[in-house]
């Protein structure tokens, strides 16, 4: 088992690879003077969405959330300035070890194991073998954010988006994923994104909430096996595209009541939990608003018929979508502060300086 210390993740966090000490913000460093914005997401919910989907679509479920997380990963590629095997400046060993070195974060906050084997960047062939990964360590799935986030970022690596990956389970906790040029082609959508804009709008400011170091340093978040836990309930962190991209494509298939209704039901869930030891509505929504900004979600502050939420991290498609996932996760934890379900359904969006969405009740 390859288990990353809390000292040792204290290393990468005093080097500023990984940042959780801004309120509001979750900052990755990787590269050179690339910084990005994530999110701490749960395992939950992703588990919950993946069954939703899978359970009213099967098979055409299973490859949609594939495609969802191969989108990503490639595109994770490009908005990251990794060089691939085509970047002139850098020889192929230089780019096969920073490859190598983001998959090594990827098992330190996604799972226990991560082991690459038969990579042949000739025939643009690899093998991933995952153990105890987010998601299928829980129900068996993780197409999404795995399998199809594995597969998208080797084939930025190796400039070819017609390679797919394959899944082949071993056990309960192991399966490998193996990628190359097959009888299917799924093809990945190359999103525009300006740099600066991007730059602009996610700078980290300083906001009057609790951060994630915080939680962690008062012992409320747990950090084990690779994983942050607040109970039962595990976090982990995402590049924030992630969820654009997953509710983008979820619109394209008309599907945003699963991503509402997956997102709704786990916030409630997680909500009433974590809030029952609050009697007071007041320390209710306080823990609440600190607690989501901590995760990455910038200022988040709760009123009784609306949420809003400053320095949402931004996007470019942030302009096309409709913040279906937002609004399941604010209408949850609304709905658990005040003892009643709660939806909103309507927001409004203003990009300035930062990207500021109001969610409202219909």
């Amino acid at each position: 088992m390859v288990e990353l210390g809390f000292n040792e993740l204290s290393k990468l966090l005093s080097n500023q690879v990984l940042d959780y000490s801004k309120p509001g913000f979750i900052i990755t460093r990787f590269g050179v003077n690339v910084s990005k914005r994530d999110l701490m997401a749960c395992e939950d919910f992703l588990c919950l969405l993946e069954q939703n989907v899978i359970e009213r679509e099967g098979e055409e479920g299973k490859k949609f959330l594939y495609l969802v997380g191969k989108t990503f990963g490639y595109n994770f590629g490009i908005i990251s300035f990794f060089p691939n095997i085509k970047n002139k400046n850098f020889s192929r060993d230089e780019a096969t070890s920073i490859f190598l070195d983001f998959l090594k974060m990827i098992r330190n906050i996604w799972g226990e194991e991560l082991i690459v084997d038969k990579m042949d960047l000739d025939s643009k062939k690899i093998k991933y073998l995952f153990k105890n990964f987010i998601v299928f360590r829980k129900n068996g799935f993780g197409y999404s954010i795995v399998d199809g986030s594995g597969t998208g970022i080797f084939d930025f690596f190796v400039d070819d988006d017609r390679c797919e990956g394959v899944r082949t389970v071993l056990n309960k906790n192991e399966f490998v994923v193996n990628i190359s040029h097959t009888n299917f082609y799924l093809p990945v959508e190359k999103y525009d994104f300006d740099q600066k804009e991007n730059l602009i709008l996610n700078e980290v400011t300083m906001i009057n909430k609790r951060s994630l170091k915080d939680f962690i340093d008062s012992g409320i978040l747990e950090y084990k096996k690779n994983s942050f836990f607040i109970g039962n309930y595990c976090f982990f962190q995402c590049e924030i595209s992630f969820f654009y991209i997953l509710e983008f494509e979820f619109n394209k298939k008309a599907w945003n009541d699963l991503l509402f209704d997956s997102a709704f039901a786990f916030s409630k869930n997680f909500f009433d939990d974590v809030l029952n030891k609050f009697p007071m509505i007041d320390e209710k929504s306080a823990f609440a608003s600190n607690f989501l900004s901590a995760l990455g979600l910038g200022d988040v502050n709760f009123f009784t018929d609306k949420v809003v939420c400053k320095f949402l991290p931004f996007h470019p498609l942030a302009r096309k979508i409709d913040f279906m996932f937002f609004k399941g996760i604010f209408s949850g934890a609304l709905s658990s502060i005040n003892g009643k379900n709660i939806f909103l359904r309507k927001h409004k969006y203003f990009i300035t300086d930062n990207l500021t969405v109001e969610f409202q009740v219909d």
